[in-house]
């Protein structure tokens, strides 16, 4: 895993904990809209595994309390959706039962985790706009 890092993100990625990954000291560019964190690592790494491991530990306040809610999206499920979709859209159509609340959490989006996992599996294109 280190030699594939290595070649295709030289000088760019950085090994670090869990706990780390929206330490101010790894995000000196933040943007006012959030922060944007990505893991990469071949087939196995253990990528899908560190994300139920993040939302675990939120849930049972380990880590990231300054989330209030944790979104977890996976790609294999998106994929099975056959139009576009707004971020609100896609948070009703999995968290249903948040849709009397949901205008209130926009209220204080930097209390929101939101995690998209196997973006390799994902059979579209993705439009990351600001």
């Amino acid at each position: 895993h280190d030699d594939w890092r290595e070649k295709r993100l030289p000088g760019i990625a950085k090994k670090i904990q869990i706990d780390q990954l929206f330490q101010s000291s790894f995000f000196q560019n933040q943007h006012k809209s959030g922060i944007a964190s990505a893991m990469a690592g071949v087939a196995g790494v253990g990528k899908t595994t560190m994300v139920q491991k993040i939302v675990y530990n939120w849930a049972t306040r380990k880590i990231f309390q300054q989330f209030q809610f944790v979104f977890q999206f996976n790609f294999r499920d998106l994929n099975l959706i056959n139009c576009s979709l707004s971020l609100t859209d896609m948070i009703l159509h999995q968290y249903p039962y948040l849709s009397n609340i949901l205008e209130k959490l926009w209220e204080n989006p930097e209390w929101l985790l939101f995690i998209f996992d196997g973006l390799d599996e994902f059979k579209d294109t993705v439009g990351f706009a600001r």
